[in-house]
């Protein structure tokens, strides 16, 4: 049996469609990130998310983002 590793984001699928066009992507793809940080389509939040997983333990501090997704 497989154990599933825990999301990185939770409440966060990880899925976006790629059909929307910037500035036109449904609240459906997107996805919070850690500290309240604005929402961005959910594929990059969960690839972000694990970035800040790792730059976390090599540094000790989450990176520090000042932007997200635009309408």
């Amino acid at each position: 049996m497989q154990v599933k590793a825990p999301p990185v984001l939770p409440g966060c699928d990880g899925e976006a469609t790629g059909s929307a066009v910037n500035g036109q992507v449904p609240e459906s793809e997107l996805c919070d990130l850690w500290g309240g940080y604005p929402p961005i389509r959910a594929d990059a939040a969960v690839a972000l998310a694990r970035l800040n997983q790792a730059y976390t333990e090599r540094f000790g501090e989450p990176m520090c983002l000042t932007d997200g997704y635009r309408s």
